[in-house]
């Protein structure tokens, strides 16, 4: 193969950290320090998730389930 392959080929296999957001409620400091394991936080309706790579928001998503694991489903690129 040729460098310009080799070099293509390191470049897409370089791992990129990702993150999908589901949610970012604020609370105060008095409710936090109450906070205890088992506790239940109520969160805003959502419209989808915020989907991140590399700290970029790059898709808005669905959340879901497969094979019985939480999933995302990438919707619209942004």
């Amino acid at each position: 193969t040729s460098w310009k392959d080799r070099l293509e080929n390191s470049i897409l296999n370089v791992p990129l950290p990702i993150s999908a957001i589901l949610s970012e409620p604020s609370v105060s400091l008095s409710e936090l320090i109450k906070f205890k394991e088992g506790d239940i936080i109520n969160l805003p309706p959502i419209d989808g998730v915020d989907f991140f790579v590399d700290d970029k928001l790059l898709f808005k998503a669905d959340i879901g389930e497969t094979n019985s694991q939480v999933a995302v489903s990438l919707k619209d690129r942004l």
